[in-house]
């Protein structure tokens, strides 16, 4: 809380925190099978309140965002494992304005997104790995779906040094 000398009559209070937490239930399903389930929720929220004289001002936001994700991870050989998994995430935005007590804008949205994946990694030889993968997702919000591939490679040049491409499309 901001105050100015008394003959100006202003003042600004300016408040904002997040909140997080997580939890994983992790299984090994079998001697090459590896499954984990992750819960997770985070908030941020923000607000500011203005006074230019007796006349306030006020602006409020805030975002929620829990998840749900779950991956498999399957260890076909030493050098070879394929991973895919699933991410949902249901979205609160809010959005509140007021100026002399007299509400101007408000927005309110609650969309979700669903992603799947799946990647496939192997060793090709001793010093080269190669990672190639796919991720799908979807955003209620404006019905917008994505596919998104993934490459990486790599290569041990000498035993302290490794060169690495890599790219794919992130939306």
């Amino acid at each position: 809380d901001l105050d100015f000398a008394p003959e100006e009559d202003v003042s600004i209070d300016l408040e904002w925190g997040n909140r997080s937490f997580s939890g994983r239930w992790s299984r090994i399903l079998s001697p090459v099978l590896f499954g984990s389930l992750t819960a997770y929720y985070s908030e941020y929220e923000s607000g500011s309140a203005l006074t230019f004289f007796d006349t306030p001002i006020r602006f409020s936001t805030r975002i929620r965002d829990p998840s749900h994700k779950g991956d498999l991870d399957y260890f076909a050989h030493s050098d070879h494992a394929f991973s895919a998994g699933f991410l949902l995430t249901r979205y609160a935005f809010s959005f509140r304005e007021a100026f002399n007590q007299q509400a101007q804008r408000e927005f309110d949205r609650e969309p979700y997104r669903f992603d799947l994946y799946m990647q496939d990694e192997w060793g090709i030889d001793a010093l080269t790995r190669l990672e190639v993968g796919v991720r799908g997702s979807y955003f209620a919000e404006g019905n917008f779906w994505a596919l998104m591939p993934r490459f990486a490679a790599s290569r041990v040049v000498t035993p302290n040094f490794r060169v690495k491409l890599g790219g794919g499309a992130y939306r």
